[in-house]
C-alpha cells in the first residue's frame, strides 16, 4: 500500500516540478501550461481514487490505534482540500493565468506548497500505521526469555 501511494505521489511531484518550472520561465509556454494543469488534475484524481478506496478503509479499521489519528484527520480534511483547490483553479482559468502570469506564478508557490504538504503528510502517517499494524510490539528481534526455558515461551524483550 505504502509502495502504491509513493508511486502516485512521484507521478503527481514530477507534474508538479514541471508546473514550477514552466511558472518560472521568463516567458510561459501557455500550451504546455495547459497540459501540465490538466496531468497534475489527472494524477490527483488517481491519487484520490486510491486514498478513499484503499488507504482510509484500512486506516478506519485500524482506527484505534495511535498511528491512524493522523491519517484520520487528512481524510476528515479531504473536503475542505478539495474545496480549496477547486476555488484555486476556479480563480485561475488559464484566460486568468495569460492576463496575470506573475500573479499566478505567484498564488501557483503557496498551491504547490500546500500540496507538497500535504502528500508528505499522507506518505509519513501511513508509514507510521503500516508499521504499528505489521510489527508485533516490543521491537523487530525476539531474543529467548532465559527464563522462559521451564514455560517454553519466547522472549518479546527487543535485542539492545
Amino acid at each position: 500500500m505504502l509502495t502504491e501511494l509513493r508511486g502516485h505521489h512521484a507521478r503527481l511531484v514530477r507534474w508538479l516540478d514541471d508546473h514550477r518550472n514552466l511558472c518560472d520561465a521568463a516567458q510561459p509556454d501557455y500550451r504546455a501550461l495547459r497540459h501540465v494543469r490538466w496531468q497534475i488534475a489527472q494524477a490527483s484524481r488517481q491519487r484520490l481514487a486510491f486514498l478513499t478506496g484503499t488507504v482510509f478503509p484500512f486506516v478506519e479499521k485500524h482506527g484505534h490505534l495511535k498511528a491512524a489519528a493522523g491519517l484520520l484527520t487528512l481524510r476528515n480534511e479531504t473536503p475542505a482540500y478539495g474545496q480549496v483547490l477547486s476555488a484555486f483553479i476556479a480563480r485561475w482559468s488559464m484566460e486568468a493565468v495569460m492576463a496575470d502570469p506573475g500573479g499566478y506564478a505567484l498564488a501557483a508557490q503557496d498551491y504547490r506548497r500546500d500540496a507538497d504538504k500535504r502528500l508528505f503528510a499522507e506518505e509519513r502517517h501511513l508509514r507510521l500505521l503500516t508499521t504499528e499494524v505489521e510489527w508485533p510490539p516490543g521491537g523487530v528481534f525476539v531474543v529467548p526469555n532465559r527464563n522462559a526455558a521451564s514455560t517454553g515461551l519466547p522472549s518479546s524483550r527487543p535485542v539492545s
